[in-house]
């Protein structure tokens, strides 16, 4: 990932350099070009960052977990989900119906 975002900001730079050599168009073309790339050089770094970071697993929860969930149309499902030793089947649209709530047994 990191060579990648050096590719980009070498082929930035040297489009920035062909438009200092040159008049009109082609610089106008070097320059848009050279800034996409650095753009697209940044935001390869922002996404590698995150990664590392671990920043999308954050917020997840071990001892709440969505099994299962089955669309009825667009704007209501049931939703399986399990809390610890529980499953909770719900009913989910304007607002969350508990429908059946199981123990797990243990074996």
């Amino acid at each position: 990932m990191i060579k990648l975002v050096l590719f980009f900001s070498f082929v930035a730079n040297s489009a920035y350099a062909a438009s200092q050599n040159s008049n009109g168009y082609i610089e106008y073309t070097a320059k848009a070009f050279g800034s996409l790339m650095i753009i697209v050089a940044i935001m390869l770094l922002a996404l590698y960052i995150s990664k590392k970071l671990n920043l999308s697993n954050r917020f997840k929860s071990s001892k709440m977990k969505v099994v299962d969930r089955l669309f009825l149309d667009s704007k209501h499902y049931i939703a399986i989900v399990e809390i610890e030793d529980k499953i909770f089947i719900l009913g989910v649209g304007e607002s969350v119906n508990l429908i059946s709530k199981e123990d797990i047994k243990a074996e």
